[in-house]
């Protein structure tokens, strides 16, 4: 009988060892989830990224047997809750639900950010998006958005505008309007939603790009005009309303979204688990949860969300540029 030289042993060796560590490997993720699973939400409860956070929780703690919570970790435009998930282990257990800011205009718009959202951050799936609509205080004289842009000419540099604050995404939108139409408005920034809403309602601010979630009632009430929504496509819920595009401004489309990312180095059968409920629990009925509050259901693979993060990436930039609006 002839012996295995030493280098056919260390051939079998090799081979030997890396099937243990497939096995193992491959033993963790079939094992996963085995306690509880955080999802990570940058804002205080109540807004858009909380409420898709917590109705996915709901879905993925029944799909998995395991409770699924959400960790409100808000500041800093997002990059607070952002930056935790970040640095965080990448075992599986704590995934993040951002919006834009901290995805895309967080690298533009704030001269320290602590990660790197192209490097340290792994997407997984684009969950929704959240249609802003153009609102109006009624006591300016507009009915819609070529009226908006009409007064906003005659007038230059007289029409305020709100916003969550410098560079959030719905300052953004609006510049982007300032652009196409070639207007002068000022720009009025807030600290967050909450306080917009509420100088907008009492005609402090004229005018706002805002969430359809924020907006919806308070048009329904007539405490606002809604005269545009900045989508391809009309919202159910403010059916009545014209597109941007319908208004005659096609490149005005822009809203929130929120999707789903996890630590980097997370295992890859683990993302995919997650990448498979998170669709799952779409077609099972999220969906309906996500539209019955305004919002559009979108579900992608991460292929598809990071191709998604990459472009909004570039036409965010060239607006910010546009606007000269300088990292704070």
């Amino acid at each position: 009988m002839q012996l295995p030289c030493a280098q056919s042993l260390r051939a079998l060796a090799t081979v030997l060892v890396l099937a243990l560590m497939n096995t193992a490997a491959f033993g963790q993720a079939t094992a996963w989830p085995a306690r509880t699973v955080r999802i990570v939400v940058s804002y205080p409860p109540g807004g858009s990224s909380d409420v898709v956070a917590r109705l996915l929780a709901d879905r993925l703690s029944r799909e998995w047997s395991r409770p699924v919570i959400v960790d409100n970790r808000p500041g800093a435009s997002g990059t607070i809750g952002a930056g935790s998930v970040a640095q965080a282990a990448p075992d599986g257990y704590t995934f993040l639900v951002a919006a834009p800011s901290e995805i895309v205009m967080s690298r533009y718009t704030l001269r320290s950010v602590p990660y790197d959202s192209t490097k340290d951050l792994e997407p997984i799936s684009l969950l929704a998006r959240v249609p802003f609509v153009l609102a109006v205080h009624p006591a300016l004289p507009v009915g819609d958005m070529r009226a908006l842009v009409a007064l906003a000419k005659r007038q230059p540099g007289q029409l305020n505008f709100g916003s969550w604050g410098t560079g959030t995404s719905n300052h953004l939108v609006f510049e982007l309007l300032k652009s196409v139409a070639r207007i002068d408005a000022l720009h009025v920034p807030y600290k967050g939603s909450g306080p917009l809403m509420t100088d907008l309602l009492a005609g402090q601010v004229q005018v706002a790009f805002e969430t359809i979630t924020a907006t919806v009632k308070q048009t329904e009430a007539g405490r606002l005009r809604a005269i545009a929504v900045a989508s391809e496509k009309r919202t159910p819920l403010l059916s009545n309303v014209p597109t941007t595009p319908e208004s005659g401004f096609p490149a005005v489309v822009g809203g929130s979204w929120i999707g789903l990312l996890a630590p980097p180095n997370t295992p890859s059968a683990i993302l995919g688990k997650v990448s498979q409920d998170v669709l799952a629990s779409l077609r099972g009925g999220l969906a309906a949860g996500l539209a019955e509050r305004g919002l559009e259901p979108v579900g992608t693979s991460p292929q598809e969300y990071r191709a998604f993060i990459a472009a909004e990436m570039k036409k965010w930039e060239s607006v910010i540029r546009t606007a000269g609006i300088r990292p704070q």
